[in-house]
Parts: structure tokens; C-alpha cells; sequence
């Protein structure tokens, strides 16, 4: 397939398998990659299926140096999202857990 497409960037094939959900979801029917909304449901659902809405903690091998630590479902599910990898897990899931952090602000 080619590259990620969309405001979700989904490669094309992880699209087509969430592509019944996401209409399910939306309405829209067929989904488009290109539409926000369509994008954020697919990325919701994606996250959801990797772990996000679960409560707790979850055993993971760290990227990093390879022992095992405990993190929130929330840090596995956006490692999943992006990719398994040692600047995911120091840079890339804090800084998504800020952002959520935030958002319960409002």
C-alpha cells in the first residue's frame, strides 16, 4: 500500500480494516480518510482497540533497555499507535498524555 494518508494518517491497509467502524460510527458511508471527523473516530478506534480505555496498569517490556515496567493502558496505546520504539516511549507518549492531561481541563 502506499503511505499514510488523512488527519489520522493511516497506512491504507489499517483504514480498510476499520473502515465498517468508522462508518458505523459516522454515518458516513463510504468513510473518508480526508474528513476530520471520519479521521478521529478512526483514531479513536484504534486507540480504544490497543488498550486506551481500559483502566490501570499493563506490564510492557520497555523499548528503551528492554526490562520490564509497568505503564497506563493510555502510554501503550499511543506507543501502538505510533510504533514500539525507545523515543515513543521517552518523547512521544508523555507528551500525548499532556496533551489528554490538558484537555480534561476544559
Amino acid at each position: 500500500s502506499g503511505g499514510a494518508m488523512g488527519a489520522a494518517q493511516f497506512m491504507p491497509d489499517t483504514w480498510w480494516g476499520y473502515k465498517s467502524k468508522i462508518a458505523s460510527a459516522t454515518g458516513h458511508n463510504p468513510p473518508d480518510p480526508w474528513s476530520l471527523l471520519d479521521g478521529v473516530v478512526a483514531m479513536a478506534l484504534k486507540l480504544e482497540s490497543a488498550g486506551a480505555a481500559n483502566s490501570g496498569k499493563t506490564s510492557i517490556k520497555n523499548p528503551c533497555n528492554g526490562k520490564s515496567v509497568k505503564v497506563s493502558w493510555e502510554v501503550y496505546a499511543s506507543m501502538r499507535y505510533l510504533g514500539w520504539t525507545c523515543w515513543g516511549y521517552t518523547n512521544y507518549a508523555p507528551a500525548i498524555q499532556n496533551l489528554a492531561n490538558g484537555y480534561d481541563k476544559l
